[in-house]
């Protein structure tokens, strides 16, 4: 997905959970929303076989971002 939104030179945030802790990643994620206004989000990232506990941390991560906003806001994190 990365490497495609690159090569579209489609916009595109990556979030390092190794590097900011879930406030400051919510934090970065709703900067980068309120500057691209994208109309569909895609969220990517490690399989979680591969990175144990990556979809809880996704998941918790979203549900921050979107707050209450994302109330009633089914969403899909599809891992690779």
């Amino acid at each position: 997905s990365l490497l495609l939104a690159k090569a579209r030179m489609k916009p595109h945030l990556v979030v390092d959970f190794e590097e900011l802790n879930r406030r400051d990643a919510a934090k970065a994620v709703r900067q980068w929303l309120k500057e691209v206004k994208p109309e569909v989000l895609n969220v990517a990232g490690p399989r979680e076989s591969s990175a144990p506990g990556i979809y809880r941390k996704v998941y918790g991560l979203m549900k921050e971002v979107l707050g209450k906003k994302g109330k009633g806001i089914q969403f899909l994190i599809q891992t690779y």
